[in-house]
């Protein structure tokens, strides 16, 4: 019995699992939307979570996670790099903040227009 799976060549005979063969590929190779990195999937309010996510895991070290937003300076990080961090930190609260304006924007705006078709429809 020969194992056929698309994409792959049969390489062995009998009752195997062909299926562990694995085959080396390009991102074009095996198309658009089925290999990327994984923020390429998300949104720019879940890449902004996604990357404070990622800062405070690098600093935290010890420290308790929910205890800090952002945590302090660890000893063996140069100012240099920890600023940066802080930055690209900021960056992302930025981001967050606009998305929660715009979703704000958005509610507010289905609101009133509720607000104004009930007005206007006349009551019997």
């Amino acid at each position: 019995m020969v194992f056929r799976l698309p994409g792959y060549e049969p390489l062995l005979f009998g009752f195997v699992d062909a299926a562990r063969r694995h085959r080396f590929c390009s991102r074009q190779a095996w198309g658009r939307r089925r290999v990327a990195c994984a923020s390429q999937f998300l949104d720019a309010d879940n890449r902004a979570h996604r990357g404070q996510a990622k800062i405070k895991a690098r600093l935290i070290a010890d420290l308790d996670p929910d205890e800090w937003d952002l945590p302090p300076k660890p000893k063996w990080m140069r100012w240099s790099t920890y600023n940066r961090l802080v930055e690209r930190f900021d960056s992302y609260e930025e981001i967050l903040e606009r998305g929660i304006a715009e979703l704000m924007a958005k509610l507010l705006a289905k609101k009133s227009n509720r607000v104004s078709q009930e007005i206007s429809i006349p009551k019997r």
